[in-house]
């Protein structure tokens, strides 16, 4: 059963979707994470976006960068947010 996925990166700059289709849930969402985690490479250091992540026609995410300990964007820190919540269950609802 093929599986729609979808991000979207806002930011005060632009906002970008980028829209895949995977095998099944479990591969939908590996390239969702994969897709994910290229736009948060890609951020600037003068921007703090957003990123809502859709498996099918479900939100499986909403992640907000939020500040370093400096006050700058923490691109490192929402990366780690995503590989927290990136897991190998066949539900993406379920641990």
């Amino acid at each position: 059963m093929t599986t729609t996925w979808a991000v979207t990166r806002s930011s005060h700059r632009d906002e970008q979707t980028i829209i895949g289709l995977g095998d099944n849930p479990a591969h939908a969402r590996t390239l969702l994470t994969t897709a994910t985690a290229a736009l948060i490479a890609r951020a600037g250091d003068d921007e703090w976006p957003r990123y809502t992540l859709h498996l099918g026609a479900d939100i499986t995410a909403i992640i907000q960068t939020g500040d370093d300990h400096h006050g700058r964007p923490d691109h490192a820190g929402t990366a780690e947010l995503l590989d927290c919540i990136h897991h190998r269950s066949p539900d993406p609802f379920t641990p």
